[in-house]
C-alpha cells in the first residue's frame, strides 16, 4: 500500500511496527512528500518480492485504522530495519515503544539514518486539511 503499510493474504492490511514513512498523497492532506513516498513504497515492494522467506510477527493488536500492527521480517530481518537503515522511514521507537519486540526494536534503531525528508508524523500535522 506505501512504505508501512502491507496488504497480506486473505487482504488484511498490516502497519509496520518501528517505522514511518512519508505519506502518499490522500484527500485528507494538502500536498504530498514525493518523490520519498514513492521511493519508500516501491523499496518495500522490491525487498518483499525478492525475500525468500517472509514472516510476520504481530500480537494481534490493531490501530485507530484497523490495520494488524506487527513486524513483517524478510529473510529474518525486519523490514522496518531496512527502510529506516535505506533513509526511507523514521524510526517511531521512540514514541511507541518496542511494542512486545525488544530485540527488532533494538536492531530498528541501531540502523537508523538521517531522512533526507521531514519526519512524517510532523508532515501529516502541518499538511491534514480541517474539516469543512
Amino acid at each position: 500500500i506505501d512504505g508501512d503499510t502491507c496488504r497480506i493474504e486473505g487482504g488484511e492490511l498490516v502497519r509496520l511496527l518501528g517505522a514511518d514513512t512519508p505519506e502518499r498523497s490522500a484527500p485528507w492532506f494538502r500536498g504530498a512528500q514525493e518523490p520519498w513516498a514513492t521511493q519508500a513504497s516501491e523499496f518495500a515492494r522490491t525487498r518483499l518480492r525478492e525475500a525468500e522467506r517472509v514472516e510476520l510477527l504481530t500480537r494481534g493488536e490493531r490501530d485507530a485504522h484497523g490495520r494488524l500492527l506487527g513486524h513483517i521480517c524478510l529473510d529474518g530481518e525486519p523490514l522496518a530495519a531496512l527502510l529506516v537503515e535505506a533513509g526511507l522511514a523514521y524510526p517511531t521507537l521512540a514514541h511507541y515503544g518496542d511494542s512486545g519486540f525488544p530485540e527488532l526494536a533494538r536492531a530498528i534503531q541501531a540502523r537508523a539514518q538521517p531522512a533526507p525528508f521531514q519526519a512524517p508524523w510532523r508532515w501529516r500535522r502541518l499538511h491534514r486539511q480541517s474539516p469543512r
